[in-house]
């Protein structure tokens, strides 16, 4: 958990990149507030018998995920039906894709969810399932605001000028200390 912009998703590629499972991430403006999008998202959807000539399902997110790592972003702002449906995805393994008549296992390795709310305040307030953060709030990291780790400011200063050199194909080598001590 934490506030926007504290790093989550640099945790989670920092995951990527040293595990050797891929991590499959929810598209989150699809997912917050709007239960049917998310569904689709997360249960896929069997082709469209309205649609003859379309052959295809489309995934969901757990079945992409294969054996993979599934993050879920902004679990705090997500509507009470799709967490019951995570729920019971999570405790069973298994879902029935959209317009869909037959169970699909699931084999998914992890999951890692965020959120930018306190979850256990949204419990108190009736906005979040307790059986679901039960279920999800096994090992809690709590990111600091930026503003209160300034350490690490200097650090992600290097990191935004080396990823600038090789996006803009030019050769800047530090920053002045002046604009340093600003920043921090």
């Amino acid at each position: 958990t934490g506030a926007t912009g504290t790093g989550k998703e640099l945790i989670i590629s920092a995951i990527e990149k040293y595990s050797n499972k891929k991590v499959y991430k929810n598209s989150t403006p699809r997912w917050v507030g709007k239960s049917e999008s998310a569904r689709i998202e997360i249960l896929g959807q069997e082709r469209d018998i309205n649609k003859p000539l379309d052959k295809s399902h489309v995934p969901g997110i757990f079945e992409k995920a294969g054996n993979g790592i599934i993050y879920l972003s902004e679990m705090g702002d997500i509507d009470l039906d799709i967490q019951t449906l995570l729920l019971d995805i999570l405790s069973d393994r298994k879902l029935t894709r959209e317009l869909g008549t037959f169970e699909v296992k699931l084999n998914f390795s992890k999951v890692i969810c965020a959120s930018s709310k306190n979850l256990r305040i949204e419990i108190k307030k009736g906005n979040f399932r307790e059986e679901l953060y039960r279920r999800i709030s096994k090992t809690t990291i709590k990111l600091s605001p930026l503003n209160q780790r300034k350490q690490d400011i200097p650090l992600l200063v290097a990191y935004f000028i080396n990823k600038l050199n090789i996006i803009k194909n030019v050769n800047i080598e530090y920053i002045m200390s002046d604009v340093l001590k600003i920043l921090c």
